[in-house]
């Protein structure tokens, strides 16, 4: 009976280890994230890459560096805290709310934003969701035949 208990305080102890590791790697991450994050936008808004009619996804890249940051928040510190301290910042206030709700919304709306912001990828993508011509295929038809009488063909346009 002894033998249990003591097989029960060693399997708590190291499930509280893991916990502490864990919640300082969090920690950790947070710090090093936000170091990161704002040199990243620091970067991003030198004068070399301040024209924005030239680069309009540098905007797109500003902004996710920031909610980067704000993300790193929105888990690890709550993490930590909840681990080393016992309290959870969700439960005390709703400005994490409104802070976590608009971290994630901005997240999902992440990949339409680029899809607006990057031309050539946005022309090619909306062309492949749609095209009006070639009974809605994406590419031309193609005749059949072997590769090398369509080859041959090809060059006899190109000769005459």
């Amino acid at each position: 009976m002894a033998s249990n208990s003591t097989e029960l305080a060693v399997v708590h102890t190291n499930t509280s280890t893991e916990r502490l590791f864990v919640a300082y790697f969090s920690l950790i991450i947070a710090v090093v994230g936000t170091t990161l994050n704002s040199l990243t936008f620091i970067v991003l808004c030198r004068s070399k890459l301040r024209q924005a009619q030239t680069r309009p996804t540098l905007y797109y890249m500003r902004a996710m560096a920031i909610f980067d940051i704000l993300m790193l928040y929105a888990w690890n510190i709550d993490y930590y805290f909840s681990t080393i301290y016992g309290f959870l910042l969700q439960t005390l206030n709703i400005p994490f709310y409104a802070l976590d709700a608009s971290v994630y919304t901005y997240h999902m709306l992440s990949f339409p934003l680029y899809l607006i912001t990057f031309g050539e990828f946005r022309q090619e993508f909306f062309a492949m969701i749609k095209c009006n011509r070639h009974s809605g295929r994406i590419g031309p038809p193609t005749g059949t035949g072997s590769a090398a009488r369509i080859l041959n063909k090809a060059n006899a346009v190109v000769t005459n």
